[in-house]
């Protein structure tokens, strides 16, 4: 569900060679692809559902994603780009977009997020008031006119994305930090369920 779009506020100025996003719009079709065939789903990171969680670090993780971008008949020079601007600036972005960070060649301060924005629902292909995603996905499979026979063929999933895990150690870890320093955490604890940092 958090797929709804790809979300990218700018909280500083990013220019040129600064660190801003990488962006790949031929990745697009390439995902949606992808997806067309696998009408039993994927996991996030486009490997077949079923396929054992690697760690963050492996070359398959990451394989599909690398291929496409490494072949220029699949992802032309031209369709890569960064994302820069200044402070405000939002980027709205197709949710099969591939992008990844960049190095910041300037080591200007910068900073940059990417907030889920989540599905009421899952997207529907039959082309009856196709949104501008939909739109997208639909032209990119060479079907403008909607698909009214693509169905999803297996169950959704919930999944815990990466992100979460990696926020869910590092709240564990800080906790453990906190208690051995002897600073109360019931407070902390409290404050973080009503979805403050800190409390008042």
């Amino acid at each position: 569900p958090e797929q709804a779009l790809l979300v990218i506020p700018l909280f500083s100025d990013i220019k040129p060679k600064g660190g801003g996003t990488v962006l790949c719009t031929d990745g697009v079709g390439l995902v949606a692809r992808l997806l067309h065939e696998r009408t039993d789903g994927t996991l996030p990171n486009l490997m077949p559902r079923g396929t054992p969680d690697l760690p963050k670090d492996h070359p398959d993780r990451r394989r599909i994603w690398n291929t496409w971008v490494r072949d220029p008949s699949l992802t032309r020079d031209e369709s890569f780009c960064e994302a820069t601007g200044e402070v405000g600036d939002v980027y709205l972005l197709h949710p099969f977009m591939l992008h990844s960070a960049s190095r910041n060649l300037r080591r200007d301060i910068r900073v940059i997020t990417n907030p889920p924005v989540s599905l009421k629902e899952p997207f529907n292909y039959d082309g009856k008031n196709p949104n501008l995603v939909e739109q997208r996905t639909l032209r990119d499979l060479g079907r403008p006119e909607g698909m009214p026979e693509w169905k999803i063929t297996s169950p959704r999933e919930r999944l815990v994305p990466d992100r979460i895990k990696i926020q869910q150690e590092m709240k564990r870890r800080e906790m453990e930090n906190l208690k051995t320093q002897g600073v109360a955490v019931t407070a902390l604890e409290g404050a973080r369920e009503l979805g403050n940092d800190y409390p008042s």
